[in-house]
């Protein structure tokens, strides 16, 4: 509800919201009165999922005419795309292998609010089944663990290996094709890890909410945050 709650008269970007598109939020945003919605994802132009996001707005009655093909870790995301009053993004952060950088990337092209969902694992271990030491404020990077310990993840997240790791050499996890490998999941974010980085980038927490609930433990986080203005003088 916070984009519905937010966005009447003001720009609105989805950044990174291309894939599968029942995720999107541009049709969202523009139905809730947004004065202008703009798509940023780093599929290629020539996706299928740009047609299929197109289906859908269609569907929906919506019409999003800024469009953008990039991947919002390049130095020129700001020149690009220019700024927006409300951004959102959702399941990008652990696929990102440099997460402040992209919170950052985030927040030079915020102008009041961001909110941002990403899967999360907990750090109070004691009343989940979940038997890998997290301490409270860690992450887990993917590729240092064992198998045992990604067969845990597979099971907490209820996903394949194929949906989680990259199943190929350690230079093809790092560079695909030229490019940074974004289909692994680089980390796993406690709760305090995503909201301390969320304050060194310049955001204030404001709500926070618990999604994708299986068994008795939630597996993504959103987070409604305000951009912190510094004025230098």
């Amino acid at each position: 509800m916070w984009v519905q709650d937010l966005v009447k008269d003001k720009t609105f970007a989805d950044v990174g919201g291309l894939w599968n598109t029942i995720n999107e939020k541009v049709t969202v945003a523009s139905l809730a009165g947004a004065h202008e919605v703009t798509m940023i994802d780093l599929m290629h132009n020539k996706s299928h999922w740009w047609d299929k996001f197109d289906e859908r707005c269609k569907e929906k009655g919506v019409v999003c005419n800024n469009k953008i093909s990039m991947d919002i870790n390049e130095s020129s995301l700001l020149e690009q795309v220019g700024t927006f009053d409300v951004v959102h993004c959702a399941g990008v952060l652990y696929h990102c292998p440099n997460p402040i950088h992209t919170l950052n990337q985030l927040y030079s092209i915020t102008n009041d609010y961001l909110i941002l969902g990403t899967t999360r694992v907990p750090s109070n271990l004691d009343d989940i089944r979940f038997p890998i030491d997290v301490p409270s404020g860690g992450i887990l990077l993917s590729e240092v663990l064992s198998e045992k310990q990604k067969q845990i993840c597979m099971e907490f997240y209820g996903l394949n290996k194929s949906d989680i790791f990259y199943d190929g050499r350690i230079d093809e996890f790092i560079q695909y094709k030229g490019k940074i490998n974004t289909n692994p999941w680089w980390y796993f974010f406690t709760d305090e890890y995503i909201e301390h980085i969320l304050k060194i980038c310049g955001f204030n927490i404001l709500e926070k909410e618990y999604y994708w609930k299986l068994e008795n433990s939630y597996c993504a986080v959103y987070y409604l945050t305000e951009k912190i203005k510094t004025e230098w003088i």
